[in-house]
């Protein structure tokens, strides 16, 4: 024990103890009190859905009862993230607004169009 097998390593850097799994736990696996939590709420949920519906009918107020169901909803459906779109750069996106007649465009115009269209495409 003299030559400190036994202690814990600690981190040159914070001077904290480094954990025995340094791999730590694998990211997007949530923790056993947050598991617990969640199976807790889905549980009470369970319980009150069938009862929802009076709860919200003694709610006179229309406005007010939306209001609470878009709360609870939040819970089942998350809110999505919000995506900014950019343009080159980090610029502005810029749209070009075209017009075309395809009468009067030639056969090898249209096939110009149609194939600049699926080169264009995501793969």
């Amino acid at each position: 024990m003299s030559n400190g097998e036994n202690s814990p390593k600690v981190s040159p850097i914070n001077g904290q103890p480094v954990p025995s799994n340094p791999a730590g736990r694998p990211k997007g696996v949530p923790n056993k009190t947050t598991m617990q939590f969640k199976a807790a709420l889905n549980n009470l949920l369970e319980y009150a859905a069938p009862k929802m519906i009076d709860w919200m009918e003694e709610i006179d107020n229309a406005e007010k009862r939306f209001d609470i169901l878009s709360k609870f909803a939040e819970y089942i459906y998350p809110k999505l993230g919000r995506t900014e779109m950019v343009g080159k750069d980090g610029g502005a996106i810029e749209l070009q607004a075209v017009s075309l007649d395809a009468k009067k465009l030639t056969t090898e115009q249209l096939l110009a169009i149609k194939n600049a269209r699926t080169d264009n495409q995501p793969s």
